[in-house]
C-alpha cells in the first residue's frame, strides 16, 4: 500500500530512524519501522489485517480510522483513504495521523 503523512512531524519521525529513535526510544522505532513495512508490502488493508500488530479500526472520537500497536500502550494511528463503501481489499493508501500512547 501506498503511505502519506498528516503533517510534517509525523513524516520526519516516520521516515528518520535516527528521530524515531530519539523520540521513542530504539525498541519502539524498530517496530515502529516494521509496522510501517507491513503496510507498505500489503496489496490491501484487508490483507493487513492479517500481519502481526493487531490491526484494526477504531471508534468513537477516532471512527473512520486505524491502529496497530506498536509496543505496550503506542500505537500508530492511520486513516485508509476512501469514503466507507469501499471495501478493505480495495483499499490501497493510507495517511499516518500520529503515534499516541494510550496508557
Amino acid at each position: 500500500m501506498d503511505i502519506c503523512f498528516k503533517n510534517s512531524k509525523i513524516r520526519t519521525i516516520c521516515t528518520s530512524k535516527k528521530k524515531a529513535i530519539t523520540k521513542y526510544g530504539k525498541s519502539n522505532a524498530d517496530r515502529l519501522f516494521l509496522r510501517l513495512t507491513h503496510i507498505t508490502v500489503a496489496d490491501n488493508l484487508e490483507l493487513l489485517k492479517t500481519f502481526p500488530g493487531r490491526y484494526h479500526q477504531l471508534t468513537g472520537n477516532r471512527d473512520g480510522q486505524w491502529a496497530c500497536t506498536i509496543q505496550g500502550g503506542l500505537r500508530l494511528i492511520f486513516e485508509p483513504m476512501g469514503d466507507g463503501s469501499i471495501l478493505l481489499s480495495e483499499i490501497t493508501e493510507v495517511t499516518i495521523v500520529d503515534i499516541v500512547d494510550y496508557h
